[in-house]
């Protein structure tokens, strides 16, 4: 019987990389994980045809920009592109359709940014663009989060919105900050005017470079938006890279995460040993939190 305050703990498809569901799923399961984040891979034609093999025996949960579609975009939910905003609007239905079909419960994606960066720039310095007003893309993000909250509702599947990251390199080549929800205050804001069915998707390693370049108070900002948070995405790094490093056992947030939805582990470790010790680390944390 189920602990009632059981949590699965995914393990991020970021791990391994690049590669279709069938090498990802049959690389984890040799390994025992089967609560899978599929947030990475391929475009695959046949995607749904390859899914329906694994899901019986695993626990999958889609996060973002997966399934991957044939032509690579980037998801904005605040751009004043309409075309871009419409056709991440379409995705993200598209995604939760796929969620409610196969019971998934949850489904998580990014928050919007003031820029409308290409794809092979996320992740790194960004080349500098028009930056929209940020008034008027934060109206525009809340509006299209409200529309999917309705329609997710309808589906029963709950939402999950990730924290987004500034990095000084970025933050100096625009001289303002041109993406959304990396900052306590505005996050708080933001969350307070969506509906109950989305929750805060913290990214600990996201917020950990935010706060070192945003100079704000790490941990005593992390506890402030506790109540808003549903799920955690977690990874360590040095607080200049969002690398994506281990978490070990004195990571900075191993004694502040607290009961929640989900979480997922999203180390870049192909070293499917050291991923399942890292389990064992959160799975430690869950069971003390459990047993106060």
């Amino acid at each position: 019987m189920l602990n009632k305050n059981y949590i699965p703990i995914f393990v991020s498809t970021s791990a391994i990389g690049s590669a279709n569901l069938s090498t990802i799923v049959k690389k984890f399961n040799r390994y025992g994980i089967k609560d899978i984040e599929l947030s990475y891979g391929v475009y695959e034609k046949n995607f749904e045809n390859n899914f329906r093999k694994f899901y019986k025996n695993n626990n999958f949960i889609l996060h973002n920009y997966f399934p991957k579609p044939e032509k690579d975009f980037v998801i904005n939910l605040a751009s004043f592109d309409k075309k871009i905003r419409l056709r991440s609007i379409e995705f993200i239905k598209k995604n939760i359709d796929f969620s409610a079909k196969y019971k998934l419960k949850y489904y998580s994606f990014h928050a919007g940014f003031l820029i409308d960066p290409k794809p092979k720039s996320l992740g790194k310095v960004i080349p500098k663009v028009f930056v929209q007003p940020r008034k008027k893309s934060t109206e525009i993000f809340i509006s299209s989060i409200i529309k999917l909250a309705r329609y997710a509702k309808k589906k029963k599947i709950k939402l999950f919105l990730e924290n987004n990251v500034i990095s000084k390199a970025n933050l100096k080549r625009f001289e303002k900050n041109p993406l959304l929800m990396t900052e306590p205050k505005e996050i708080k804001r933001i969350m307070c005017q969506l509906p109950e069915n989305v929750k805060l998707l913290m990214d600990v390693a996201h917020f950990k470079v935010s706060s070192k370049t945003l100079k704000f108070n790490l941990v005593k900002s992390f506890k402030e938006l506790k109540e808003f948070t549903g799920a955690y995405h977690l990874s360590d790094n040095n607080g200049v890279i969002d690398n994506n490093k281990d978490i070990k056992k004195k990571s900075w947030f191993m004694n502040l995460i607290s009961l929640v939805d989900f979480i997922s582990i999203e180390v870049a470790n192909k070293n499917l040993n050291q991923i399942r010790d890292q389990l064992g680390l959160i799975k430690k944390r869950i069971s003390y939190l459990n047993a106060e």
